[in-house]
């Protein structure tokens, strides 16, 4: 999405195998001569563990590459890494990490400057043992600013946001939320948004509620002289997998290409709707 060179390439998977897994994977690539990579993993096998790794990386002339992981395998059980460093071993060339185990409350925060012109701030938080904050800032000479919370205020409660932007000609926000709604694991809502305030803005919807019925809209925009409105609706009644890909490609201000794919073993009720 942009203008000429600068495409934009997304990328979502949602599998919900049973009522307790859940795997989501975001991508988002911004191909300018300030390539941006962005990749978040959350998994839950269960109402107590819960997985995430986020990467953010700038393929500039100094490279940032940032794995954070958050792992909660019970109430009472934490476990946080935090990596960044540059590919290049010059005086730029930092590494740092962080871990913690308790089975009480927890504060802790991390900052990281380097010497050169890109500086790093890292902050990771969580109070008691059933709340968890993590929170990742890095900046840099293109002004990537990233966010990841992960909050976990119960152990059937989990909010998950993810911000990607870059303060340059192209601007990039992405969100992510994963939301249950009532008290148990059967309920799932999340919702993932790409917009540039460009000549050429996307924003994408994702929602799925319960373990028999899963529900997916997708919005597709565009504020140029020709506006594109697009609803995709899946349902699935079973609790069998199922597996739905989107690409989204706009290589001009005027070309857009979206493909849908969905396979599963049981029925699937699809609905498209372009205006």
């Amino acid at each position: 999405v942009g203008q000429g060179s600068e495409n934009l390439f997304a990328r979502l998977i949602v599998r919900h195998s049973d009522a307790a897994e859940l795997f989501a994977r975001l991508i988002v690539r911004n191909a300018s001569t300030a390539e941006l990579f962005a990749r978040l993993i959350v998994r839950n096998a269960s109402t107590a563990e819960l997985f995430a790794r986020l990467i953010v990386r700038n393929a500039d002339t100094t490279d940032l590459l940032g794995i954070l992981i958050v792992r909660h395998s019970s109430t009472g059980d934490l476990f946080a890494r935090f990596i960044r460093y540059p590919v290049f071993p010059a005086s730029e060339s930092l590494f740092a990490k962080f871990e913690a185990q308790v089975t009480t409350d927890l504060f802790a925060r991390l900052i990281v400057k380097n010497t050169s012109t890109a500086e790093l701030y890292a902050r990771f938080e969580t109070q008691a043992i059933a709340d968890l904050f993590a929170r990742f800032e890095a900046q840099t000479t293109k002004d990537l600013f990233a966010r990841f919370i992960v909050k976990n205020a119960s152990t059937v409660d989990l909010f998950a946001r993810f911000i990607v932007k870059n303060a340059s000609t192209v601007d990039l926000f992405a969100r992510f939320e994963r939301l249950p709604v009532f008290p148990d694991s059967e309920s799932l809502f999340a919702r993932f948004t790409v917009r540039q305030p460009d000549t050429v803005d996307l924003f994408a919807k994702f929602e799925a509620q319960a373990v028999a019925d899963l529900f997916a809209r997708f919005i597709v925009k565009n504020t140029s002289t020709a506006n594109l409105l697009g609803i995709f609706t899946v349902r699935h009644i079973d609790t069998t997998d199922l597996f739905s890909r989107l690409i989204v490609r706009n290589a001009s201000s005027t070309d857009l290409f979206a493909r849908f794919e969905a396979q599963v073993t049981t029925d699937l009720f699809a609905k498209l709707i372009v205006s």
